[in-house]
């Protein structure tokens, strides 16, 4: 009678064994195993459909970040924090410099005494 042949049968000698650890890491600038050295080098880098992608992905990025501060500044604005502003800025409780970088920097134009 016969059995399956043991694991021992299938062992074919000696195995590799792992590397120690960092050995096959990138330590030099001009490593050949970086990705900038190997597309440098002439390796493929990647491809015109990915470029698109990545572009694609960063307009969509930004333009879903510019919505949703849109929105939370128009929830903001629908809370009546608006008219606090003006009011201090007819109080002078806020300088008129301050006035115009904030509003630079957000892109709104918040209403003064003069303009109701």
């Amino acid at each position: 009678m016969s059995r399956a042949p043991d694991s021992a049968l299938y062992k074919n000698g000696p195995t590799r064994k792992t590397a120690r650890a960092g050995a096959r890491v990138a330590t030099r600038p001009d490593d050949g195993r970086l990705r900038a050295n190997k597309v440098q080098n002439g390796a493929p880098g990647n491809s015109t459909a990915c470029k698109e992608k990545g572009a694609d992905d960063v307009a969509k990025w930004s333009s879903n970040l510019a919505a949703g501060a849109a929105r939370r500044i128009g929830a903001w604005e629908n809370r009546g924090h608006r008219d606090a502003v003006a009011e201090a800025i007819e109080d002078g409780l806020l300088p008129a410099d301050d006035v115009a970088l904030i509003t630079g920097c957000m892109s709104l134009e918040f209403p003064g005494a003069d303009s109701e």
